[in-house]
């Protein structure tokens, strides 16, 4: 309800901070915090010596990228050029690619675009001027950032969130991305729909195939059968 009520009459004000902090205060009246019994520690990043298979190769290596190029990083493009951006895709790609070797000798995942962050950041929930709402990428960088820090001491804090509460707040953080990118893909006289409608199918079913989510095979299925349609226009 605070979440409506302060996209309504309060513009200015981040609707899900509102709602989160809500959330928050009536879970804590109700009891609902159970605090987590975590070891909180300061961890020295470690080298990890890189070392190289074949086996690794093919069971590790191509999926992560077909997952992160075909998934992550084209799903933030596409949104980037939904919201009217010309984001320098071959960039986005090597930097990503850079990042990631680095964090592995560090013993870090992948370091690319993360799709549904950058929907957040650059839609207009991160303000209605576009040419400004890179302060929203900032700011989520910094908080990141902060938490890598201090995970030790926000981790139990999240821990003793109900787990409901956490599902609301994320599902409202989504929803205006969500709702921006059904209303492109199926406006009238629009095209791609039919792609669109597979890919988002895809998406929900969870489907999983040679250690890759669905998120990638719903970027290609959806490709796929555009292609044949003859829906994609150049």
């Amino acid at each position: 309800m605070s979440f409506f009520l302060v996209t309504r009459f309060a513009k200015s004000v981040p609707p899900v901070l509102v709602a989160g902090v809500v959330g928050l205060v009536l879970a804590f009246a109700m009891g609902q915090l159970q605090p987590a019994d975590v070891n909180i520690g300061f961890v020295m990043p470690a080298f990890t010596l890189p070392s190289f298979s074949l086996d690794a190769f093919l069971a590790i290596t191509i999926p992560l990228t077909a997952l992160v190029i075909g998934a992550e990083n084209a799903q933030a493009t596409g949104v980037l050029i939904t919201e009217g951006y010309r984001p320098p895709v071959n960039a986005m790609t090597v930097i990503s690619g850079i990042g990631g070797m680095l964090a592995g000798l560090l013993g870090g995942h992948n370091a690319n675009i993360a799709g549904p962050m950058t929907a957040i950041c650059s839609s207009e929930q991160a303000g209605e001027d576009r040419n400004l709402r890179y302060g929203a990428a900032l700011v989520n960088g910094a908080l990141f950032a902060l938490f890598g820090l201090f995970a030790g001491l926000a981790v139990p804090f999240i821990l003793a969130f109900p787990k409901a509460l956490i599902v609301v707040i994320a599902g409202l953080a989504m929803l205006g991305v969500l709702l921006g990118a059904l209303q492109q893909a199926f406006q009238k006289g629009g095209y791609c729909q039919i792609g669109a409608f597979i890919a988002l199918a895809v998406a929900m079913s969870q489907f999983s195939f040679m250690g890759i989510s669905s998120p990638f095979w719903a970027l290609l299925f959806g490709v796929l059968v555009s292609g044949l349609l003859g829906e994609i226009k150049r």
